[in-house]
């Protein structure tokens, strides 16, 4: 599901998405906080692109049908890192659910 979305959001070839994968999985080995990974997206980003990656985030959380409360924790800080609004965050949490439901 991630490498899928990342390669579709992107318009990465299958190569080039699998070696970015590489990259963050090891780049996530080293890390010791999330504001690392987001703060070149909170500075370079639309405000709606920054949307656009809390959607796919939740996307990744229901893919499984079920939300743990840490992938909703997760979800939320990211959200906060980027600064995006809590209605934002309830509005993308909301259509990818009902997305994932349709999908069923």
């Amino acid at each position: 599901m991630v490498t899928a979305a990342v390669r579709r959001t992107f318009k990465l070839t299958e190569e080039e998405t699998d070696e970015i994968i590489a990259l963050a999985e090891e780049e996530v080995k080293a890390a010791v906080s999330l504001y690392q990974f987001t703060r070149l997206i909170d500075k370079g980003f639309s405000y709606e692109k920054k949307k656009h990656i809390v959607e796919l985030l939740w996307n990744v959380v229901f893919a499984d049908a079920e939300m743990e409360k840490h992938e909703e924790y997760l979800v939320r800080k990211i959200a906060d890192l980027l600064h995006v609004s809590h209605s934002d965050f309830i509005a993308t949490k909301l259509k990818a659910r009902e997305e994932s439901l349709r999908k069923g």
